[in-house]
């Protein structure tokens, strides 16, 4: 599973993992929160991989 999907983090493993898709042309991805805490992957995506993804 950890080949496939990015799971913690790592914001240059999220965008590793997105890349592929980016560059097909995907403008739009989905997220999932598989923790037990999803208020911090709420913060994690507006904090740092949020603005990587739009910059």
């Amino acid at each position: 599973m950890e080949e496939a999907f990015a799971c913690g983090p790592d914001v240059e493993r999220h965008l590793e993992v997105i890349e592929p898709y980016r560059e097909a042309g995907f403008d739009h991805i989905a997220l999932m929160d598989g923790g037990p805490d999803p208020d911090a992957f709420l913060a994690f995506f507006a904090d740092e991989l949020g603005p990587r993804l739009r910059g």
